[in-house]
């Protein structure tokens, strides 16, 4: 009997509060899903960034994305057919790093993020009829403005 009870207890999942570290600093919740989705999942003074994985503060940042296209404020006019567009960010480290969005609506011309880790450095936004933009979110402000091209 006790045999079978170290087994199911063996395939039991750990509870949120057991973690286990990443080289990158980030603590990532160990659990059914291994991710975070609320802030009190997280070690004290960590939050849980809109990736899922659970950071210190002071390596999450919010970010804002500001948008012209052809050069004028997004509009009806100015955005045309591309109604919704996606939004990509991406960390210098590889391509698995990397988080999206969509639709995002051409015509709001803002995209913002609060608790995007700095690590992600690289914003792309376009689809449909918009010629795909990239850019590099500011270390400092978390922003980057880019020129949609249709």
């Amino acid at each position: 009997m006790r045999g079978v009870l170290l087994l199911l207890l063996a395939s039991c999942n750990v509870s949120g509060s057991d973690r286990t570290g990443d080289d990158d600093g980030s603590v990532v919740p160990v659990g059914p899903s291994g991710r975070c989705t609320t802030d009190d999942q997280c070690s004290s003074g960590q939050v849980c960034a809109r990736t899922s994985r659970c950071y210190a503060t002071s390596q999450i940042h919010a970010v804002h994305v500001t948008w012209t296209v052809d050069g004028l404020p997004a509009s009806a006019t100015t955005c045309g057919t591309a109604a919704d567009l996606e939004i990509y960010f991406r960390g210098d480290q590889s391509r698995d790093d990397s988080i999206g969005f969509l639709p995002v609506p051409c015509v709001a011309g803002k995209f913002s993020i609060d608790k995007l880790p700095i690590s992600y450095t690289q914003v792309q936004l376009g689809g449909g009829d918009v010629a795909w933009q990239s850019g590099i979110l500011d270390e400092d402000t978390g922003e980057a403005t880019l020129d949609l091209q249709l």
